[in-house]
Formats: structure tokens, C-alpha cells, sequence
């Protein structure tokens, strides 16, 4: 499975509904640019999964404008095994795209890779790109293809 996974973009400052954020104008543009850097990279996705709340669901948005994503709430900052129980359901040639928050997102490539925790640090618009194969769970069943940060995931687009 290539799995590659999306830190929301940038987000309105911290208000009564957390949930309901939205990105700004400028993280709304920048994540228009991730997106074509996305598509630079010539995936054919077949699942986009994504956060409930509605900067990642933006965020989604933005960057492929012509593939529906499908909410998944364990994207929503719950345990990373929540994640990985999903994921698990999906076939193993899948190309996947999840779109979510930290600290969940690094803790995720964190421990597909078998990584200590603390290592990985995805910013906002940020992209990890793993190939997994999830029959070798617990051990380490990723192999890491790319660590992007945002401004290198919009110059692949330019």
C-alpha cells in the first residue's frame, strides 16, 4: 500500500468549536499549490480519507479537488491503532491519502516505521509518503519514501 499522509493546512487561531476551524485564506492557497506538487508526484489515488473536522476536510478539498473523500473520525486525533485497524480493511495495492493533525499524523509514521516517538515532526501542509504492507504488523511494516515539508511538496507543483 503506498500510504501518504497530509497535515491540514493552516488553520484560523484557537476559538470556542475547535471542530468546526477553517483554514485561512493564505493556508486555503498554499494547500491549492500542495496540491498540484501532489499531483506532480503521479499517484492514482483510490481512497482519501480525512479528518472530520473541517480544516483537514478543507484541506482535503484543496488539494484534490477531483476525488471525493470519505470522513474517517479516527482521524480526529484518536489512537493511532484506530487508524491502523482502518487501514488494515483496505487492499494491500490501495494508494491511499490521509489528511489529519498532529500529533497523530507524526505518531503515525512514527510507529509504521518503528521509530521512537518524538522524531518526526509533520507542519501544517506537510507530507509523508510510506509504502506499507501491514502483514508484517507489529513489526515495522513501512518503508519511508518521503518526508516533504510544505514548501517542498508546493515547489514539485511549480
Amino acid at each position: 500500500m503506498d500510504l501518504l499522509l497530509l497535515r491540514h493546512g493552516i488553520a484560523e487561531d484557537r476559538w470556542d468549536d475547535d471542530f468546526g476551524r477553517r483554514l485561512t485564506e493564505e493556508g486555503q492557497a498554499k494547500c491549492e499549490r500542495a496540491g498540484r506538487g501532489l499531483a506532480a508526484l503521479g499517484l492514482a489515488f483510490t481512497h482519501v480519507l480525512t479528518s472530520p473536522l473541517v480544516r483537514a476536510v478543507e484541506t482535503a478539498q484543496a488539494v484534490l479537488p477531483d476525488l471525493p473523500a470519505a470522513l474517517l473520525d479516527a482521524l480526529a486525533n484518536q489512537p493511532v491503532a484506530a487508524v491502523l485497524d482502518h487501514l488494515r480493511s483496505l487492499p494491500p495495492n490501495a494508494v491511499v491519502l490521509l489528511v489529519g493533525h498532529e500529533p497523530q499524523m507524526s505518531t503515525l509514521v512514527e510507529t509504521l516505521l518503528g521509530m521512537r516517538h518524538g522524531y518526526v515532526q509533520m507542519k501544517k501542509a506537510g507530507l509523508a509518503w510510506l509504502e506499507v504492507d501491514l502483514s508484517l504488523w507489529p513489526r515495522e511494516p513501512a518503508l519511508l519514501l518521503s518526508l516533504l515539508t510544505p514548501a517542498q511538496l508546493r515547489a514539485l507543483g511549480a
